[in-house]
């Protein structure tokens, strides 16, 4: 099935959805958690994590239920140098009755344009880490423009500007 921006919500998620999601990484993320579940930590760290300033948590959401079904997720935290801005991206999950229908690639779209126009200034390059067993998630990467990074298995790297 195609995407259907219609039946989609995007939205940047704040403070109050830090348990939705902690828990929507932790139900269906198993193939991204390598390393276990994600604690729910205290609310200084949810306060850092969703800083609208240096960090885009964003959300997508199924519009076709009621309340809306969170059916991704994806995050952006952004650094500054004295030459450019970097942002990395995090935990790129859509849910798994989801994949194959451009949801994945829209979140994405989503991030970049966060990237070039919600940050001041702007980013210049995005990064990010992916296991080489987690094969499409790597042709999307791909197939947006991330290039592997020269003697990595696992950094890909997007120049924006």
């Amino acid at each position: 099935m195609p995407f259907d921006p219609r039946r989609f919500f995007f939205r940047v998620a704040f403070p109050d959805d830090y348990s939705a999601y902690v828990g929507f990484l932790n139900e269906r993320g198993g193939d991204l958690l390598r390393s276990g579940p994600i604690e729910v930590l205290d609310g200084e760290w949810n306060l850092r994590l969703f800083n609208h300033l240096w960090s885009r948590v964003l959300f997508v959401e199924d519009r076709q239920v009621h309340p809306k079904r969170l059916v991704g997720v994806a995050s952006l935290h952004a650094r500054w140098t004295a030459r450019k801005g970097i942002g990395t991206v995090e935990y790129v999950l859509t849910d798994p009755e989801f994949r194959g229908q451009g949801l994945g690639r829209a979140l994405m779209q989503h991030l970049i344009k966060e990237a070039l126009e919600e940050f001041i200034p702007p980013l210049d390059v995005l990064e990010l880490k992916s296991s080489p067993e987690r094969t499409d998630a790597l042709a999307l990467y791909e197939s947006i423009g991330f290039q592997l990074e020269e003697g990595s298995d696992r950094h890909y790297r997007l120049n924006l500007r």
